[in-house]
């Protein structure tokens, strides 16, 4: 073997045991898993959310996952040589809800008489935190209706957005229902309508973790918003990839991976 060949192979021994680990080809299979004890799933269940991951992954152009029904109706997802980055990846696509939901937050004086009993919370609300954001620094914590006054079913459309003071954000418009509904809660609760002290914060809550809580500062009328987190670009367009694509009915589960360990 000459010097030439055996550089060219050093190289590729180097690029595959680099910084970025390769992972050899998998099948991931998962599982539609019933939200309440005794629920069954069905064949309809496992297909949809077939239809889903498939839309997903073309919106994220991931063209070389192959996607499928088992013959014990599972999902088999079967993937190529990629690293782990782009793994971990695929598999956030694949098992997320895509649940979006807008919750308001708690009369002042019921935020008051409990901000000091968290996590408590007295019955029809519920404590959210941004405690798993990268910047610690932007933490924050709210008190919320456990019903939320708006959910992502009312979406026409997600996407992402360059903002001079936000950096890379997910902007979403609202159907005329939506709309409607953004316009009359921000209406009301507006800083500007009803002063500082009578304020709330309208919590913007994605697979049950808080991305942002801010507080309304004037109605929004037209039906349109920006969903702001400290997105890096690929996170934004996988929320939004996921957003427009609809919400899973039933969550999933791993049950085997042929990843090698």
């Amino acid at each position: 073997m000459n010097t030439f060949k055996i550089i060219i192979i050093l190289i590729g021994i180097m690029i595959l045991s680099g910084c970025d680990s390769y992972i050899n080809p998998t099948e991931i299979r998962l599982s539609v898993q019933p939200n309440d004890a005794g629920q069954s799933t069905t064949p309809e269940d496992t297909q949809k959310a077939i239809e889903i991951i498939k839309a997903r992954f073309k919106d994220c152009q991931i063209d070389k996952a192959f996607v499928s029904l088992s013959a014990d109706n599972k999902i088999s997802i079967k993937l190529p040589l990629m690293t782990a980055d782009q793994l971990e990846r695929v598999k956030k696509l694949a098992l997320a809800t895509g649940k979006l939901e807008f919750k308001l937050e708690a009369d002042p004086e019921i935020v008051k008489d409990y901000t000091d009993k968290f996590p408590t919370a007295p019955t029809g609300y519920v404590w959210y935190d941004t405690k798993d954001i990268k910047d610690p620094s932007w933490w924050v914590r709210v008190l919320v209706h456990k019903k939320a006054e708006l959910t992502g079913e009312s979406l026409v459309s997600a996407y992402t957005n360059l903002s001079q003071m936000e950096g890379i954000v997910i902007g979403f418009k609202l159907n005329p229902h939506g709309a409607k509904i953004f316009a009359d809660v921000t209406s009301q609760y507006a800083k500007s309508v009803v002063g500082d002290e009578a304020a709330r914060r309208l919590a913007i809550i994605f697979d049950d973790k808080l991305i942002m809580a801010p507080i309304i500062s004037n109605p929004i009328l037209g039906g349109e918003g920006i969903i702001t987190g400290h997105f890096t670009k690929q996170e934004a367009n996988d929320i939004a990839a996921i957003l427009r694509n609809g919400q899973m009915s039933l969550p999933l589960k791993i049950i085997s991976d042929t990843t090698p360990k």
